[in-house]
């Protein structure tokens, strides 16, 4: 019987400065209405976020980034980015594949 490998979870909420959300939607003139309109995550979610009263999901994060012509570490906080570094170093150790070559996959 093989033995499972525990997989990389690259679903987990990762935590944002609420504040650079909101500045990012305010520079833009919007409110959080128009900014669920045009890109679908919810009036509430999008509150909790601004606030820092929840993590942010990948799909959401990926979302609020395209849509503010922003990278990851304009709104990350140093722990969540470090996360990713780490997620990213174990997916290359499990795939034996270079961290740079990730970025391809």
């Amino acid at each position: 019987m093989m033995k499972e490998i525990k997989q990389v979870h690259p679903k987990k909420n990762l935590k944002v400065h609420g504040d650079k959300l909101y500045d990012l939607r305010v520079k833009l003139g919007l409110t959080q209405r128009e900014v669920e309109k045009k890109i679908g995550i919810p009036f509430g979610r999008l509150t909790h976020y601004e606030r820092g009263h929840a993590d942010i999901p990948p799909n959401h994060l990926e979302k609020l980034l395209s849509f503010y012509k922003v990278s990851g570490p304009a709104v990350l906080t140093k722990e969540s980015v470090a996360k990713l570094q780490e997620d990213t170093a174990q997916m290359s150790r499990i795939l034996g594949a270079p961290t740079r070559e990730l970025a391809t996959v």
